[in-house]
């Protein structure tokens, strides 16, 4: 009975000893985890003013697709391999900016329009930040300024698959910024962007305008015009919003090894040459 007993309280111990174990391993592996996204932390944060270094050299004249900035690099570094991504934030629209540029408001509008989203979401938005004098039917009162994120529009607007799409549709989300200055950049605007302009742009006049800055980008806004069905009426309403420039990037970066990846995005204003916004996953 005595022995059972002991080898009773061995198995116990033994148990609770292998358990111990286990768990300083794990708690091990977490500080090393921990210790390793630190490290791959500092390192990307290292490349930033390099590559802000490297935009503030490109010729700011005209911004395009096929400059350096706008191509992927991935690289392999002794402690992993590091990927970076930059996307102009001017290609997008900019809700804050709804009623300062004469037609801008019309842009939007189109592009809801084809989202098929409620005229209403447009409305609120201005409400929101100010832009008109109004009341919301939500748990918030309006914030009677601009914008920080466009995940605020959540706030008071429930219909997800209006924001982040559907199966069958695109989400109003991806064409939408609270970073740059109001102006697209018709050198890198998305195709359904260009489409929304101006009310007499088709979908084809878009297809030709991105088929024509492939193979030679915009230097000026009026460069459109040797695009097939551009008219001096288009341009003259598209004048105030548009541009040919970008001036704030978003600098999207990642870096992995052993299992353990962090990822650093960043948005540079190259005009103030100042970091907007900085963010560690």
């Amino acid at each position: 009975m005595i022995l059972v007993l002991v080898l009773g309280i061995i198995l116990t111990l033994s148990f609770y000893a292998a358990d111990l174990g286990e768990s300083v391993q794990s708690a091990k592996e977490i500080v090393n985890k921990v210790y390793l996204k630190e490290k791959q932390y500092l390192i990307l944060d290292s490349l930033v003013p390099k590559i802000t270094e490297l935009l503030k050299r490109e010729d700011t004249s005209y911004d395009a697709l096929s400059d350096l900035w706008a191509k992927p690099y991935t690289f392999e570094t002794p402690l992993g391999s590091v990927s970076i991504t930059i996307v102009d934030e001017d290609r997008y629209l900019n809700p804050n900016y709804i009623t300062k540029y004469k037609g801008l408001s019309e842009v939007f509008e189109k592009l809801i329009t084809y989202l098929e989203v409620d005229r209403e979401l447009l409305d609120r938005i201005l409400i929101w930040t100010g832009q008109e004098e109004g009341s919301l039917n939500t748990d918030y009162l309006p914030k009677g300024k601009p914008l920080d994120s466009t995940y605020e529009i959540e706030l008071f607007w429930e219909k997800k698959e209006d924001l982040y799409g559907a199966e069958d549709r695109e989400g109003l989300f991806e064409f939408l910024t609270v970073f740059s200055k109001g102006k697209v950049n018709i050198n890198t605007a998305p195709l359904l962007v260009l489409y929304s302009l101006d009310r007499d742009i088709d979908m084809e006049l878009a297809k030709r305008i991105a088929d024509y800055r492939k193979e030679k980008p915009f230097k000026q806004l009026k460069d459109l015009l040797m695009v097939e069905g551009m008219t001096l009426d288009i341009l003259y309403r598209i004048q105030n919003f548009a541009n040919v420039k970008s001036s704030v990037f978003r600098i999207e970066m990642s870096m992995e090894s052993h299992g353990v990846k962090t990822f650093l995005t960043v948005v540079y204003d190259r005009d103030g040459n100042k970091i907007l916004f900085k963010e560690l996953r």
